[in-house]
């Protein structure tokens, strides 16, 4: 019999088109599980991932986390970025949670570093995680309530739904007293040549994360004079998922930077 644990871990985003925001989750969730897997001497297995909603499937119902249902033994260790990768209901988070613990599996978020989750230990921190889980749902509902007809009638006008545009910039218009803030959207070729490099260096076979580490040890900006890759505050790595989404882009539209 092999009594050596297994490490799993699970990544999840609520919609398809959040399919480059998951290949950065899924690579976070991969080095957070080695490491875990080489402090406890185990074995990392894999990452499943869906592209779900929690709000409208629960996690009993989701293809690849029934999966892991199957797989997960006594032992075995399961590797989340948060909790409500799991769920976003508060209750069926406390369910899952408690079915972890009665099969003996261990549970850790990435978001309270590598340390197991602990419900019996941590119930200050089972309490607060309770309540971001369950002011996490109404935020959702709330966005959603508020965003749906701004996003209607920039569709309706041809006009991009994000809020960023990626190769151009904001530029600050005249205004008089009292006046609110007025801004266009100008074209910027230094941000331009960044994401050209990205997207050749990644087809030529560079990850993600190797194209991240360049840019945060050149300090490289973007046209917000925002880095390209914030470090996560619980274990420092970089946050690739910008990297991702202008990939995605520019393979949909090319050089067409209006379209961006």
């Amino acid at each position: 019999m092999n009594n050596t644990p297994y490490v799993y871990a699970y990544a999840r985003v609520s919609t398809e088109m959040q399919a480059e925001s998951l290949e950065g989750q899924i690579d976070e969730m991969i080095a957070g599980a080695e490491d875990i897997a080489e402090n406890i001497e185990g074995d990392f297995i894999r990452c499943r991932a869906d592209s779900l909603s929690a709000v409208e499937v629960p996690y009993s119902e989701r293809q690849e986390f029934k999966k892991l249902l199957i797989e997960l033994r006594e032992g075995d260790h399961l590797v989340v970025r948060q909790l409500d990768r799991i769920d976003r209901d508060p209750r069926r988070i406390l369910e899952a949670i408690h079915f972890f613990h009665k099969r003996g599996v261990v549970l850790h978020s990435l978001s309270k570093g590598t340390e197991p989750f602990d419900v019996e230990a941590d119930e200050q921190d089972y309490d607060r995680m309770m309540l971001e889980a369950w002011f996490s749902r109404k935020q959702i509902a709330y966005i959603r309530e508020r965003t749906r007809p701004a996003m209607a009638a920039h569709k309706a006008n041809g006009l991009p739904v994000s809020t960023y545009r990626y190769g151009w910039k904001r530029k600050s218009l005249p205004r008089g007293p009292k006046q609110r803030r007025n801004t266009i959207w100008v074209p910027c070729e230094r941000e331009r040549q960044q994401i050209r490099r990205i997207v050749a260096r990644h087809d030529a076979g560079e990850s993600m994360v190797q194209i991240a580490q360049e840019f945060d040890e050149r300090r490289l900006l973007t046209a917000e004079h925002r880095p390209w890759g914030k470090k996560r505050p619980c274990n420092g790595r970089l946050n690739v998922n910008r990297f991702y989404r202008v990939y995605q882009v520019y393979k949909q539209h090319g050089e067409n930077w209006d379209a961006y």
